[in-house]
């Protein structure tokens, strides 16, 4: 049976759980498809010392370890659509952006 994984949202510490993901499906025969934005909050980036809830570019090389460990059949990013009310439908978007990816 063939398992489509749909990653989506903020990479944050995808670099760092990437090969986690990897080693959980590998006794499968999975597709990855996956779904970012070319920023993220800055609140895990504390070395920065910047505000709480303030933009920066990701990091290039994680999303590259990202897109080099699991090799996505699929894989989008793009400038994040700041929805004002409710507050998810970012996370919500890219959730239906990476599931779009899949069919």
């Amino acid at each position: 049976m063939k398992i489509a994984v749909c990653l989506s949202g903020q990479l944050r510490t995808g670099a760092m759980c990437v090969k986690r993901i990897k080693d959980f499906f590998s006794l499968h025969d999975v597709d990855y498809f996956m779904h970012t934005w070319n920023e993220e909050e800055n609140y895990l980036r504390a070395k920065h010392k910047k505000r709480f809830g303030e933009r920066l570019p990701i990091n290039h090389d994680d999303y590259q370890k990202i897109i080099d460990t699991l090799e996505p059949k699929a894989a989008l990013k793009e400038t994040q659509i700041l929805f004002e009310f409710p507050v998810t439908q970012s996370q919500q978007y890219s959730f239906a952006k990476s599931n779009e990816l899949r069919q």
